[in-house]
């Protein structure tokens, strides 16, 4: 019988929102219970923050295209650039989805892409990566978990 490899931990996230682009339907609207618009919405969430794991230090800029559904799940499409210290760049894709909690935050995981032509970082472009985490529109916070095949 073959055995199954779990997942690797790859590193954690901790970024913050730094801007908000809405389309007539605010992210404050939906935080306070608001309901959501019958045709659904959307919002861009620009974030920065350190990403940290033992194979790649970075600093993370991305958007993430948020669609707000009717019945309150949020489908995630999240585009950014993870910058080493050296100025190497990743390319970084993913996918995903959230749902609200009872205390107000949005649990989220995500199915993520990543590519480099930078020697040190080109193992990345066979792997498959995923994510669980968090978002708390209290501290307007984005942590997540990453992990390789």
């Amino acid at each position: 019988m073959t055995q199954l490899k779990t997942k690797s931990y790859v590193g954690f996230g901790d970024y913050h929102f730094t801007r908000v682009e809405e389309f007539g339907y605010s992210f404050k609207e939906f935080v306070s219970g608001k309901p959501i618009p019958a045709q659904g919405a959307h919002i861009n969430m620009h974030a920065s923050g350190p990403f940290r794991g033992e194979t790649m230090e970075a600093e993370m800029e991305l958007v993430d295209h948020v669609r707000f559904l009717p019945n309150g799940r949020l489908e995630l499409n999240i585009y950014g650039v993870l910058t080493d210290k050296d100025g190497r760049r990743i390319f970084f894709q993913s996918t995903g989805v959230a749902e609200p909690s009872s205390d107000g935050t949005l649990p989220l995981a995500e199915n993520i892409y990543m590519h480099s032509n930078h020697q040190a970082y080109e193992w990345m472009n066979t792997k498959q990566f995923w994510a669980n985490g968090v978002v708390d529109p209290k501290d307007m916070s984005l942590r997540v978990y990453v992990f390789a095949a």
